[in-house]
């Protein structure tokens, strides 16, 4: 015990200068320099809550947002960019509707206005959301998933085909 003693008082007593400083001065630099950021920490998380508030659905920023988005993903995701499948079945492969708004989209304010109009962004790609030199058939039941299982030649269906939404789009070579 004496040993282990006469060690710490020789720690103690060693020059430690920025240790002593901040034990002496650490509430300065909590007063004076971390005390504003607080303030600039709040201000942000208002504004970017205030900003969430007053957020509305339009099908003209669905449309920008998703026009925007949606060639990164297929990229990153979608092995063959000709024919891609957005539904809410997670075993299917390629995009699924909560990857919009996950943490593969960088762009923080569609991926905001995805996960808040989550509903309305699912009807508005299943029903009005068309891609140029893209034809689109819509998956909604078990028939319409076997359909697109014989004409893509799919392995199969998803495991919860009545219940699961999709939509294809395709590029006809015919």
């Amino acid at each position: 015990m004496n040993d282990s003693l006469i060690k710490a008082k020789a720690k103690k007593d060693k020059k430690r200068p920025i240790r002593d400083w901040w034990r002496k001065n650490d509430y300065k630099v909590f007063r004076v320099i971390l005390f504003p950021v607080y303030f600039v920490s709040l201000f942000s998380e208002r504004h970017k809550d205030k900003t969430y508030e007053q957020m509305e659905f339009s099908s003209d920023v669905c449309k920008k947002y998703l026009d925007k988005v949606l060639p990164n993903m297929v990229a990153h995701y979608c092995e063959d960019a000709k024919n891609f499948l957005i539904s809410s079945t997670d075993d299917m492969g390629d995009l699924e509707f909560h990857d919009f708004w996950g943490s593969y989209n960088k762009n923080k304010k569609s991926s905001r206005f995805f996960l808040k109009f989550d509903n309305q962004f699912r009807d508005y790609i299943m029903n009005e959301y068309q891609i140029d030199g893209y034809q689109k058939m819509t998956l909604t039941n078990w028939t319409h998933w076997d359909k697109a299982k014989e004409k893509f030649d799919w392995g199969g269906t998803p495991y919860n085909s009545d219940y699961a939404k999709g939509v294809i789009f395709y590029v006809d070579e015919t």
